[in-house]
């Protein structure tokens, strides 16, 4: 699931306490950018569409993103 949606799984043990992933949490959300996307596929059908993000010449820059999303389809009123 959470890599369907673009997210993580985080598992606490001793070696990684909830206190340690709380910290890291907070360090990625001060760090994040959203981008925003316009399709210039038309079609209303439903259909899934994949994504893919590149960094051109950021080799340290980690990219977290959902795989892709279904387009809205047509409403039949």
């Amino acid at each position: 699931l959470t890599d369907d949606t673009g997210g993580r799984t985080f598992h606490v043990s001793r070696s990684t306490p909830l206190s340690n992933i709380y910290d890291q949490l907070q360090e990625e959300l001060r760090s994040q950018y959203v981008l925003t996307y316009t399709s210039l596929n038309a079609s209303r059908d439903g259909g899934f569409r994949k994504l893919e993000i590149r960094m051109k010449n950021r080799k340290d820059v980690k990219i977290q993103v959902r795989k892709g999303y279904y387009a809205s389809a047509a409403s039949s009123e």
